[in-house]
């Protein structure tokens, strides 16, 4: 699979992605598809227009893929449809690039907002935007705008705030909640920047007055429930909206999109359009590891993301003119994802006991040779993190042991049959392993896997769906007992165990809390149990994940702990091997990329432009 931050070509909605951005519905939205949104036949002015853009371009053409979007000509310009045709970095904007920092979650680099000020009680965030910014129309970059696209966020599942403009280039924002949120900053930096010029029609007249409603100490229960049904309607309808034309306030703007590939121009009007050296972008569409493969050997790509190769593969890439690899850590752990809301995924000892039939090295080597390395224990978090917060901390490591996974096994009440390990009613115990076809590293590793379990008496085979949108769609809808899943996806701990114990797993956001949902309700397809027994004590995992938001110190490193401790403990999943940030490059037409370990690399190329990188060979 393509992997890192996800990364990969495979990846939950965001492909390994190394940006994090999440995966499944916001917690607003649960009632929505995770994996289809609404689409629109608003035929833009892309839609069908001709062939490739990449053949004979010139070499001011940069040409890429975008491993976190979807192309589809019919898709709307909205940064929050899920198959939208707007790219990050490129003609989609954030106000402030996060630097993916382990120690300090608060660190970005500025971009639309030039600065930015936390008031000393943590609950309002001053924005000063770019006076320079403008849109690709010539219009000015405003505090209307940044408005308007706090709207579309809150409405699209982010915590409730409340946003007043100061003049042209100034907005302060508040936290709707009593609690100081240690994500609100984040949640304001990574705002999308959209046009008012659209938007402000389409956002209810009373919007705001409902955001401050929905947390009022004096509205009645029924208007804040209201208040609620309201926003989550407008974020349901408004994504399928979108301008006919593209209107971007980033270094390009959509011309035309066709099958194969999204086409941008430069965007004369970007506030630091003199950094930006291609006068075109060609993102390419496609649908497996293999079709990058064949980009990469072709010498057709610039720059390529993280994408599960052999060792073989990766020499047949380098051996390319040009081609070459640049690297950093990645956020992101390949697992098995339990779905115990099937029998006998439910008892803690079955799972123990595959974790231990597990050689998760030999898995490694086959699956991703190249670019992972074998997980030290399962934790939620990938190792480089559980560094920063478990000294100290005794966890089991699941180290390969067939004779351990027989004792797990008994414990669980299985026998073992002419050399079957069957359950009380005399069932051969099944675990197939699910993949997605394509992605090759979790194809492979499978079948290493299923090789381990029948090994020791497991009947188990590897499964693969037709393609990653059945794969996603079937998931959420707990059709497959025990799944290939990407977790870990940090670098704070919070995002970390929002994957483990969040919507996939049954608890939604609530406040500075959580609401649980019973298994197979609203997105519940991981079916752990609403409470736990752990060291001594009851533990509601989702609810402890959910106050990550708003600790610190301390009393943070301390939850982190009993977290991880737990997840370690009960296997809700089992971490496999952790990425890495492995991306490609090719110098043939431009030079200056980004370091090793630089933190752009967990931002797409067209941020790397926009801080001086890729200029013209």
């Amino acid at each position: 699979m393509l992997s890192n931050t996800a990364h990969h070509t495979s990846g939950e909605g965001i492909m390994h992605l190394h940006s994090l951005k999440h995966c499944g519905p916001h917690p607003r939205n649960l009632a929505k598809s995770p994996v289809v949104a609404a689409m629109v036949g608003a035929a833009m002015l892309l839609s069908g227009c001709g062939g490739s853009a990449s053949a004979g371009a010139s070499s001011r053409t940069f040409t890429t893929i975008d491993e976190n979007q979807s192309i589809n000509v019919n898709a709307p310009i909205n940064p929050y449809n899920q198959v939208a045709n707007m790219f990050t970095g490129y003609n989609k904007e954030q106000l402030a690039w996060s630097k993916y920092s382990i120690s300090d979650p608060t660190a970005y680099a500025p971009n639309i907002a030039t600065s930015w000020n936390l008031s000393a009680d943590g609950h309002t965030v001053t924005v000063h935007i770019n006076p320079k910014a403008a849109w690709s129309n010539g219009a000015a970059v405003t505090s209307d705008d940044v408005k308007a696209s706090l709207a579309l966020s809150i409405a699209n599942g982010t915590s409730a705030m409340t946003a007043k403009t100061a003049g042209a280039t100034t907005i302060s924002v508040t936290q709707n909640t009593d609690a100081q949120a240690s994500t609100f900053l984040s949640n304001v930096l990574t705002t999308i920047v959209v046009p008012s010029s659209f938007w402000n029609a389409k956002i209810p007249k009373n919007f705001w007055n409902e955001v401050s409603l929905e947390t009022s100490a004096t509205a009645t229960e029924a208007q804040k429930k209201q208040a609620s049904a309201d926003i989550a309607a407008f974020g349901k309808k408004m994504t399928s909206l979108g301008p006919k034309k593209d209107i971007s306030c980033g270094p390009f703007s959509l011309t035309r999109v066709n099958p194969s590939e999204a086409i941008l121009a430069k965007n004369p009007n970007f506030f630091d359009s003199s950094r930006i050296a291609p006068t075109q972008v060609v993102l390419k569409s496609y649908n497996s590891n293999q079709q990058i493969w064949t980009y990469l050997k072709s010498g057709q790509l610039d720059v390529a993301p993280y994408t599960a190769t052999s060792a073989s593969m990766l020499k047949s890439i380098l051996a390319v003119h040009g081609n070459s690899t640049v690297e950093g850590v990645s956020f992101v752990s390949a697992a098995l994802a339990f779905n115990q809301n099937v029998k006998p995924f439910d008892n803690v000892w079955v799972r123990r006991g595959v974790a231990y039939a597990i050689n998760r090295a030999t898995a490694t080597k086959i699956g991703e040779s190249t670019s992972g390395t074998a997980s030290d224990t399962t934790t939620g978090m990938v190792s480089k993190v559980n560094d920063l917060y478990l000294k100290g901390a005794h966890l089991n490591d699941y180290a390969y042991s067939p004779s351990k996974a027989a004792e797990c096994f008994s414990k669980a009440g299985l026998k073992k049959v002419d050399g079957i390990w069957r359950t009380t009613d005399g069932k051969p115990l099944t675990v197939n392993i699910q993949v997605a076809n394509g992605f090759s590293d979790w194809v492979a590793a499978g079948k290493s896997i299923t090789s381990d379990l029948t090994a020791v008496g497991v009947s188990s085979q590897l499964n693969t769906s037709a393609d990653y949108a059945t794969y996603l769609s079937d998931l959420a809808q707990g059709k497959f007992p025990v799944a290939f899943w990407l977790a870990a996806l940090g670098p704070d701990a919070y995002n970390a165990y929002q994957r483990v114990y969040g919507t996939s797993n049954g608890w939604t956001a609530s406040g500075s809390g959580a609401v649980h949902s019973a298994a197979g309700k609203n997105g519940n397809w991981m079916a752990s149990p609403e409470h736990e027994q752990y060291d001594g004590s009851s533990i509601d995992p989702g609810e402890l994940a959910a106050t990550l938001q708003t600790t610190t110190g301390a009393t943070k490193s301390d939850t982190v702990r009993k977290l991880a401790g737990l997840t370690n403990d009960q296997l809700p999943i089992f971490q496999i091997w952790d990425y890495k940030n492995l991306q490609f490059v090719n110098t043939s037409r431009f030079s200056n990329f980004p370091k090793n370990d630089s933190w752009l690399l967990h931002n797409q190329p067209g941020v790397w432009m926009q801080y001086g990188y890729i200029t013209k060979k």
